[in-house]
């Protein structure tokens, strides 16, 4: 949910199509340069505890500070992210491509490294990836690179947001 959740806020944020947020990032994501812009990892609270707000944050002040750059008069302080539209002619000069794929790599980044941690601390003797984030191309190659255990996920057509299995 970690991923999927992040996903929709930086499409909020970047504005970059209306579709379902995770498919249209990784698509994005897949033609830009993850070491772009060094997006900040989750909250390290605990263990296992994780927190997407700062990285939303560090999106949302990157993409008004290239806004401004290119001469775009902005609230900077106390503005929502929702309410953080990006100007159609301003979005065409923006790098989102870049954008996305270091957002994604921040997200994903911090799901293996805190699943890493809870599989080696419990024993687990493998990892499933379930609902919409198990979709995700990254996540399933960082997963299944960087786990000591195997990792499952189900076919990406099988992968579907368990908020619709729940409200159907």
């Amino acid at each position: 949910m970690g991923l999927q959740f992040g996903l929709a806020l930086f499409n909020d944020c970047a504005h970059i199509g209306r579709s379902a947020g995770g498919p249209a990032i990784q698509r994005v994501a897949e033609q830009g340069n993850p070491e772009a812009f060094p997006f900040p990892r989750a909250l390290r609270v605990g263990p296992f505890d994780f927190s997407f707000s700062g990285l939303k944050t560090a999106v949302l002040r990157l993409v008004q500070e290239l806004q401004v750059q290119q001469g775009a008069k902005i609230e900077a302080h106390g503005q929502k992210l929702v309410d953080a539209a990006v100007a159609p002619e301003v979005q065409s000069s923006l790098p989102i491509k870049d954008i996305a794929a270091g957002f994604q790599a921040a997200a994903v980044g911090v799901l293996v490294e805190k699943t890493a941690r809870a599989a080696e601390q419990f024993g687990a003797v493998q990892v499933l990836l379930a609902g919409g984030v198990a979709a995700n191309k990254l996540l399933r190659h960082e997963m299944t690179r960087l786990l000591p255990v195997p990792v499952r996920y189900p076919p990406v057509a099988l992968c579907t947001d368990n908020a619709a299995m729940v409200a159907s």
